[in-house]
């Protein structure tokens, strides 16, 4: 089949063929990519997040950042949002927004993996994470506390090049099947386990919602 259905819930599907059999993908995006989102505060920081976000503990003492640049997708699906920071006091630095934006990828990510649950009715148990900014500690333990789950990451955390070098290598014939291609999936080089209580993870989710609410109606018709 061609294209991609709306879920019942948040999320969009589509259906996958892999090699030798098929099978049904669930797709939640919120809109920027970390990566992206990354880049902009780089320019701003002159340093990457995790460099200040270290610096300060999580929660960032109220300050809250929703890295909607151009608009939201999954769960929320309004492009009048812009990016918001909020909750801005004397005592906070760059620092404190170094860790606000790392802490807005974590929300985000959380919705998403919600939205998803929901739509399949299989609930998560973990999360395995790729991409540049999975090498950030501070971004994947805030994970693992707002999911109340485990974060693992890989050694090789480029897993979308190697999905891509494994797709034209079944292609070219360098493989016959995905039974000869070696494995590197299990490879995990670090866990990280929740460390916050559900009262907490609950007041931190509550204080992202009314962020996210102020960051509607912000774009001209």
């Amino acid at each position: 089949p061609a294209g991609a259905v709306l879920a019942p819930g948040s999320a969009s599907t589509a259906v996958v063929v892999p090699y030798g059999g098929f099978g049904v993908s669930a797709n939640a995006e919120p809109y920027e990519s970390p990566e992206h989102v990354s880049l902009i505060v780089v320019s701003a920081l002159a340093a990457p997040p995790p460099f200040f976000a270290a610096q300060v503990p999580e929660g960032t003492e109220g300050l809250v950042f929703v890295p909607a640049f151009g608009g939201l997708l999954a769960p929320h699906w309004r492009d009048d949002a812009r990016a918001t920071l909020v909750g801005l006091t004397l005592a906070h630095d760059k620092r404190h927004v170094a860790r606000a934006v790392l802490e807005g990828i974590a929300h985000q990510a959380k919705e998403v993996t919600v939205c998803m649950a929901a739509d399949t009715g299989a609930a998560l148990t973990g999360l395995r994470v790729d991409g540049g900014v999975a090498l950030s500690d501070e971004l994947l333990q805030y994970q693992a506390d707002l999911c109340g789950i485990a974060v693992q990451r890989p050694r090789d955390v480029e897993t979308t090049a190697l999905g891509a070098a494994i797709a034209a290598g079944l292609g070219a014939g360098v493989w016959s099947s995905i039974a000869d291609i070696p494995s590197s999936g299990d490879d995990i080089e670090r866990t990280f386990e929740p460390a916050i209580c559900e009262e907490e993870r609950t007041a931190r989710c509550a204080s992202w919602q009314k962020a996210v609410e102020s960051s509607f109606g912000w774009a001209r018709e």
